[in-house]
């Protein structure tokens, strides 16, 4: 492709703003040929389309409104393709920017959903699909690295024997949000009957609340003498009740559309790059790519895949387990964004991430996964969290297009920032800035609980009342913080501070009910809520008003420093293990939210590894099953996915510490390949471990052994 001059360009200023999927496997040699990246889309919320690690740009198909927060639907018509997505999550949309939309024909706004789709495909790097419509079909393929979408269209019309007329319609107004309308703030755009197009266009609402962001695109449509045409619908906006403005304007589908004669079997191709920081941060990587052929693109964002997909190695299991294995490693890669020197508070390309979306959710599993496999790319997000903390003067649990979102309870960015350092994955200065981010986080009284940091009675009390919506989870929460901060302090040597966040952490064990023997409910007079109930998901405690995705059977062990403390007023070992076995024999378990994660492992620490692995083994064999409906709820950033990844390879990180819990893993062999050459080999099912042929005391690890390699056998 040749990118032409414009030599007449238009300036439109805006002052207002099926058939089932089938996974690529061309190349079942490489791991990329593994992945489905369809595997949980339907209930999981996965992302389906192209993109590299942690892209910038996720380009892939949108269905129309209303539809999850991926914008992906299996079973729904194709709008068109936008370049920007979440993947897993729930609430309210977000992004879904920049939509391009092929068609055969003259452009038809109000027909943009195909009537059906067919032959859809996707692998890491990559997704196709045919659009079928009345007036013909497109074969719509993409792919997309950092921050370049490259999309192909070839046309077909039935009968067609002379060159016939189709369009590239972009929507610059579309958005995710499921309150379109309110979302799109306007743009600024300039397009030309060449095919180049840039400009920008602004956005806010959806998950994390306004959040206001403006995506700066470059783009080149390789459509022969176009012809070009708009499309600027307005509507009016209601007045409030007794207000005496008048009705304003707002605008509704907003874009252009290039019009070309094809012949039957002819590609177009074009090409976007987008930024969040200004029109100049487009340009380069556009002008790099804008020459380099599809396959070429596609098979730097395969390698990119291949490379990290290739840490683990897998022998001897079926198809089955090793696609859902490397489907879940997939997955756990897509979010957060990497929009280092693209974002508007960018000074000097430093490392910074958006759509870590949220603690809450990826603290368990998901950042530990990251931690021993990928502590590099875990550094640089480590340094942005930091770098936010030092200039919003408070950590995110949520950090969504460049501002907070609400937090689900609890400080966890603490959490992780204090894994980072006993694990030796943040050092030098970097500890300091560390631990002056976290301790101010954690000492100072927020003025936005709902956002960032702790509320005024956790601090006076050590535990939040009933006037607190999800008061006891978030207590619960906010204790593990502070005994996880503790191991921060006391590996730095703040003897003073170590002491009195562990002082503090142990004070919500005052919500545990004597008689109901479960962490409960108290009031703001320290009386105990009457309303309790062992129910599982009593109406309106799953979210609120007294834990956030759970009750008092999931948040048990939220608190796993408390964890001896439970046992014991519980009744004791025996009372303890009685209890767990009654959560999954009772119909009280939900792996598929983040509080459950750890309540198979709880037996653990009580001696009875037996009952863990059987537990964590008939979840993974009967919970993630191949296909659209693969995963048991919303991935939530990968969260779930690297549940699945851990049990597979027989080892559990406790969040927030430098430990492990090990069990035989649900893979025949697995090989975990480390930072430093080193090796992790793990195979058996036996109840008897051993390393390098000599037995293992116990079944717990230290990070620092765990990273050392070694061949485990259980025998």
């Amino acid at each position: 492709m040749n990118r032409r001059k414009t030599k007449f360009p238009i300036l439109v200023l805006i002052l207002f703003k099926t058939i089932l999927p089938v996974f690529a496997q061309e190349q079942p040699n490489y791991l990329c040929g593994k992945v489905d990246p369809f595997w949980g889309c339907d209930g999981g919320n996965v992302f389906v389309g192209a993109c590299s690690p942690f892209g910038m740009v996720r380009l892939g198909p949108d269905c129309p409104f209303p539809t999850p927060t991926s914008g992906y639907q299996p079973g729904k018509p194709i709008i068109g393709f936008s370049h920007t997505h979440l993947s897993g999550t729930g609430g309210e949309g977000r992004y879904g920017n920049i939509l391009v939309s092929p068609m055969v024909g003259n452009p038809d706004w109000k027909k943009m959903a195909s009537e059906s789709k067919n032959n859809e495909k996707a692998s890491p790097g990559f997704y196709s699909v045919d659009l079928i419509r009345n007036s013909g079909v497109v074969s719509a393929e993409l792919t997309a690295n950092q921050n370049i979408g490259r999309h192909r269209y070839k046309f077909q019309k039935n009968g067609a024997t002379e060159p016939y007329l189709a369009s590239i319609l972009v929507d610059l107004s579309h958005t995710l949000s499921r309150n379109p309308k309110a979302s799109f703030k306007g743009t600024k755009f300039t397009a030309s009957a060449d095919g180049s197009f840039s400009g920008s266009a602004s956005f806010g609402g959806g998950w994390g609340g306004e959040n206001p962001y403006t995506i700066f695109f470059q783009g080149q449509a390789n459509i022969k003498s176009s012809t070009l045409s708009y499309k600027l619908d307005t509507l009016k906006m209601p007045v409030p009740k007794g207000s005496k403005a008048k009705p304003t304007l707002k605008f509704d589908t907003t874009g252009f559309a290039l019009t070309g004669k094809v012949e039957n079997g002819e590609s177009i191709e074009v090409t976007v790059s987008i930024s969040y920081k200004n029109q100049d941060e487009t340009l380069p990587a556009f002008e790099k790519n804008l020459n380099l052929s599809f396959e070429t693109i596609q098979k730097s964002a395969e390698m990119a895949w291949e490379d990290r997909l290739s840490v683990f190695s897998i022998e001897n299991d079926p198809i089955e387990k090793t696609q859902m294995f490397f489907s879940a490693v997939y997955h756990t890669m897509i979010m957060p964004t990497d929009v280092a020197g693209n974002h508007p508070e960018d000074q000097f390309g430093e490392a910074h991430f958006w759509d870590l979306d949220a603690f809450w959710d990826t603290f368990r599993t998901l950042m530990p996964l990251h931690n021993l496999v990928y502590p590099a790319q875990q550094r640089r997000i480590f340094h942005s969290l930091v770098r936010i903390g030092e200039g919003k003067k408070w950590l995110p649990d949520a950090w969504i297009a460049g501002d907070f979102a609400r937090a689900k309870g609890g400080c966890n960015a603490e959490v992780i920032l204090s894994e980072a350092v006993q694990k030796g994955i943040l050092v030098g200065a970097d500890v300091n800035k560390a631990w002056k981010v976290c301790i101010d986080n954690a000492m100072n009284q927020t003025d936005r609980p709902e956002l960032y940091g702790r509320n005024a009675e956790y601090l006076k009390n050590g535990f939040c009342s009933s006037k607190i919506k999800n008061c006891t989870s978030t207590s619960l929460e906010y204790a593990f913080n502070d005994y996880s901060l503790s191991l921060f302090a006391d590996k730095i040597g703040k003897i003073a501070e170590s002491n009195l966040l562990k002082t503090r952490s142990q004070k919500v064990i005052n919500l545990w009910h004597p008689d109901r023997k479960f962490f409960w409910v108290k009031d703001s007079l320290n009386k105990w809520v009457p309303d309790f109930t062992p129910g599982f998901m009593k109406s309106g405690h799953g979210n609120g008003p007294y834990f956030y995705e759970g009750n008092v059977w999931l948040n048990q062990l939220s608190a796993v420093h408390l964890v001896d403390s439970i046992i014991s007023l519980t009744g004791g070992k025996p009372a303890f293990s009685a209890r767990l076995d009654s959560i999954f024999s009772g119909n009280h378990f939900d792996i598929g939210v983040e509080p459950g994660f750890i309540l198979p492992y709880g037996y653990m620490w009580i001696g009875e590894r037996e009952k863990t692995k059987n537990i964590v083994h008939k979840l993974l064999a009967e919970k993630f099953v191949i296909g659209n409906k693969g995963l048991p709820g919303m991935d939530d950033s990968g969260a779930l996915s690297s549940w699945l990844v851990w049990g597979y390879l027989g080892i559990y990180p406790l969040a927030g510490t430098d430990e492990y819990w090990l069990i035989p893993p649900y893979l025949e062999k697995a090989e975990i390949n480390l930072p430093g050459g080193k090796k992790y080999s793990v195979s058996g099912k036996g109840n008897a471990l051993y390393k390098n042929g000599k037995i293992f005391p116990g079944y717990k690890i230290k990070h620092s052994d765990l990273i050392s390699g070694g061949t485990f056998e259980w025998k």
